[in-house]
């Protein structure tokens, strides 16, 4: 029996989180919801393609996620419903998991060496952290801006107001979310 009500809250708080109105307020940011189409297409078509064999799940899977990269680095994110798909919904042997996920994997390898290729990058803006460049330093922000996240998600203040504050008042807020949250 799959957790039906999980699934609920995971909507909810999805839905309620203020970060998703940028994309749709802001005309500049249209990319992003090209991205989360395009991302939702793919998670639905690997879905039906690793549980019901669909067979044209897996090209539609890679085509729609390439497209996704394509609008906006934003479908990145996908990579991680991508992996709980495989850790926890796919009931397949590990190598067919792991031969299931190529139609996902190839365009994120691809949109990566491409995006590097290019000069893509992000350095020095002080709120971005390289996992891979700099994984103790990306470890510590998840500590720090973990419960900031956690508190704009629960109810305020929203998690802008960590970015786009002085670096004390920084300190005061992630001391606040840690007790508001904890």
């Amino acid at each position: 029996v799959e957790p039906r009500w999980a699934a609920g809250v995971a909507s909810v708080l999805y839905a309620a989180d203020d970060a998703h109105g940028h994309p749709v307020g802001w005309i500049m940011n249209r990319n992003g919801l090209m991205a989360a189409l395009f991302s939702l297409v793919a998670l639905v078509a690997h879905d039906r393609f690793r549980r019901d064999g669909w067979k044209l799940g897996a090209p539609l899977t890679a085509v729609a996620f390439a497209l996704a990269l394509g609008s906006a680095e934003l479908a990145t994110c996908a990579v991680g419903y991508f992996v709980a798909h495989a850790l926890f919904v796919d009931r397949a042997p590990a190598k067919s998991r792991f031969l299931g996920a190529l139609p996902w994997v190839v365009p994120v390898v691809a949109w990566a060496s491409l995006y590097r290729r290019l000069g893509y990058t992000t350095h020095g803006s002080g709120l971005y952290i390289h996992p891979l460049a700099a994984p103790l330093e990306f470890a510590t922000a998840i500590a720090e801006r973990g419960s900031v996240l956690l508190m704009g998600q629960l109810g305020a203040p929203f998690s802008d107001a960590w970015t786009h504050s002085e670096p004390y008042a920084q300190g005061f807020i992630v001391f606040w979310a840690a007790i508001l949250v904890w």
